[in-house]
């Protein structure tokens, strides 16, 4: 069975400078959506430490200016990473020409707790001064 993390990014944009990606990477963990079933299932909301070209890579694409104007704005977001503990499950195997194969679909259940974690990671940026925001796909 194949079992991964979902995950999802929100950004908050600040008017002072955050500098996110100084200091100890992961070191804050908010469970307030980590056990949403009573099971364990949810998610976990991490403050991590994005080298630029890994924010790059996770900014999302509104167009060319908006772009740079994101890449130019690096020391003023702070990113918030949602990690799903997901119910689903998927499979790796090698088909008859030898490629290997990946299939694996997120559970509603997964997304409804991937989008609970993305919403509060909205609300945290938002109480902290975020004066905007966006995520990942």
């Amino acid at each position: 069975h194949l079992h991964l993390h979902p995950a999802m990014m929100v950004w908050g944009r600040f008017d002072e400078e955050i500098r996110h990606f100084e200091g100890a990477p992961m070191t804050s963990v908010s469970r307030v959506v980590e056990d949403q079933d009573g099971r364990g299932y949810g998610a976990k909301i991490w403050v991590p430490n994005f080298h630029p070209v890994t924010f790059s890579v996770l900014t999302p694409w509104h167009g060319a200016k908006e772009f740079k104007e994101s890449l130019t704005g690096y020391s003023h977001a702070a990113p918030l990473l949602s990690l799903v503990r997901d119910q689903g499950g998927g499979k790796v195997w090698e088909d008859a020409a030898g490629n290997t194969r990946v299939d694996y679909t997120m559970t509603s259940q997964d997304k409804k707790y991937l989008m609970s974690a993305a919403e509060h990671s909205a609300r945290i940026l938002l109480a902290a001064g975020a004066r905007e925001g966006d995520s990942s796909p």
